[in-house]
């Protein structure tokens, strides 16, 4: 199988504005939620500044789960390694998508007392969610390579019946083509006595054939 490197999500514009259009979604749903849960605390622009800082941030990080799920074939990896690599890229990618939006928000000043305090008290918090994306994104990209696997064996399963009955067609002409100009020739060979004329015709069209 062929091992295909490029980021399925960007290989066409679909993907890309698939893409784009969820993590739009999933920022609107960021921002209802902080504006539902801290509605007298916080106001609108620090809402929109943490919800588009931190979902750019991790729609950039889940492009790049891609390639670990590609190089950790699951078919040629044992669970083990496979679970173990992903557990630690889970945490690692959580620590650095919480590290750097911490890092962006901390220094935008917002004016407001409370949201330093909230957005330290939340990183916990933020960080099983950034766990929780990073096997969300694992188990979309897997299902992706499974799926265009069994579309190439598909293909490649057409082709060979195609090969097969290529080859069987071709067995059965040449098993007919030795009776036919064995048939032919004794009709030739009958002609020559009773109707030369035609038999000497009937030779020219074997020779053509």
């Amino acid at each position: 199988m062929e091992l295909t490197l490029s980021n399925p999500i960007l290989k066409s514009k679909n993907g890309v504005y698939s893409y784009v259009t969820t993590w739009a979604l999933l920022m609107i749903v960021h921002g209802l939620v902080l504006r539902h849960l801290h509605e007298a605390s916080l106001p609108w622009p620090v809402i929109i500044a943490d919800s588009v800082v931190f979902n750019l941030i991790f729609a950039a990080l889940g492009l790049s789960v891609w390639y670990s799920c590609r190089f950790l074939s699951l078919e040629k990896s044992s669970a083990l390694r496979v679970g173990l690599s992903h557990a630690v890229g889970a945490m690692l990618d959580s620590a650095l998508w919480i590290g750097a939006g911490y890092f962006i928000l901390k220094r935008i000043d917002f004016n407001h007392p409370d949201y330093a305090t909230f957005l330290f008290n939340s990183l916990p918090i933020r960080w099983v969610l950034g766990i929780v994306l990073y096997f969300t994104f694992v188990t979309f990209f897997y299902f992706l390579i499974y799926y265009n696997n069994f579309q190439e064996k598909r293909v490649q399963e057409a082709e060979l019946k195609s090969l097969i009955k290529e080859a069987e067609l071709r067995t059965l002409k040449f098993q007919i083509n030795p009776h036919f100009i064995f048939n032919s020739l004794n009709s030739i060979n009958s002609l020559t006595l009773t109707n030369p004329a035609k038999a000497g015709e009937m030779t020219i069209k074997l020779a053509s054939y």
